[in-house]
C-alpha cells in the first residue's frame, strides 16, 4: 500500500492569517487659535500613545491643520483621508481620532459616512480619548451617538452665536477681516497692538 493513502488522515496546520494592525491618524482643530494652543500636538500624542499600548502601527497621518467642520467635504485634509481610504488596496485596520467631534459635526452625513467606512471599506473608527471603537455593535452605536451629539453642539453654538453677531452688526460694526489696504482695530482683533475700546477701520500704507 502506498504511503500516499495515509496522507488524507494527516491533520494539516491551518495557514497563518495576516493580521492587519496598521492604522491612520486624523487630527483637526476648527480655528488657528486652537492650533497655536498646541491642540493638534496633543491629539497626535494621544493617538501615538494609544497605538503603542494596543500594538497598532501608525502608517499615515492626515489633518494636522485647522479646518471648519461646517461641511465634511469642504475640508481638504478630510476629503483626502476619505478618498484615500476608498481607493487604496492596503486599507488600514482603523482610523484613530482623539474625539469624534474632531472627525465630523455633520450629523446624518457623518453617520452615513461611518457606515460606508465600516461596512463597505472594513475600516474602523476608534476614539482615542475613550477607547470606543466600531469593532463591536455597542461600540459602533456609541460612536454614532457621539457624532449626533457633535451636530447638536454645533447647532446650539449657532443659537448662541448668531444673535450676538447680529447685534454686533446692527451697532454699526464690521464683521470679518478688514478690506485690503485697511487696518481693523477693536475689541475682537487678535493683534493686541490693535486693540481698541471701539471698532475702527483705518487706511494703512498699502491703502494709501
Amino acid at each position: 500500500m502506498s504511503l500516499d493513502y495515509f496522507e488524507k488522515f494527516i491533520v494539516k496546520a491551518e495557514k497563518e492569517t495576516t493580521v492587519n494592525n496598521n492604522v491612520w491618524v486624523y487630527t483637526r482643530v476648527s480655528s488657528k487659535d486652537q492650533e497655536v494652543n498646541k491642540s493638534l500636538k496633543y491629539q497626535k500624542k494621544f493617538a501615538e500613545e494609544y497605538a503603542l499600548e494596543n500594538g497598532l502601527v501608525i502608517t499615515k497621518y492626515f489633518g494636522a491643520t485647522y479646518e471648519s467642520a461646517k461641511g465634511d467635504f469642504t475640508r481638504k485634509e478630510f476629503k483626502k483621508l476619505i478618498t484615500e481610504v476608498s481607493k487604496t488596496k492596503d486599507k488600514p485596520f482603523a482610523i484613530l481620532i482623539y474625539k469624534m467631534n474632531r472627525f465630523s459635526r455633520s450629523g446624518a452625513n457623518a453617520i452615513a459616512l461611518t457606515n460606508e467606512l465600516v461596512h463597505q471599506n472594513h475600516v474602523h473608527l476608534i476614539e482615542v480619548n475613550s477607547g470606543i471603537s466600531t469593532e463591536t455593535q455597542e461600540g459602533e452605536y456609541q460612536i454614532l451617538k457621539k457624532l449626533l451629539r457633535a451636530r447638536k453642539e454645533n447647532l446650539e453654538r449657532m443659537e448662541h452665536t448668531l444673535p450676538g453677531m447680529k447685534t454686533f452688526l446692527e451697532d454699526g460694526n464690521y464683521l470679518g477681516r478688514a478690506p485690503l489696504g485697511y487696518t481693523l482695530k477693536g475689541t475682537k482683533v487678535r493683534d493686541f497692538s490693535r486693540r481698541s475700546e471701539r471698532q475702527q477701520i483705518e487706511i494703512n500704507e498699502d491703502g494709501k
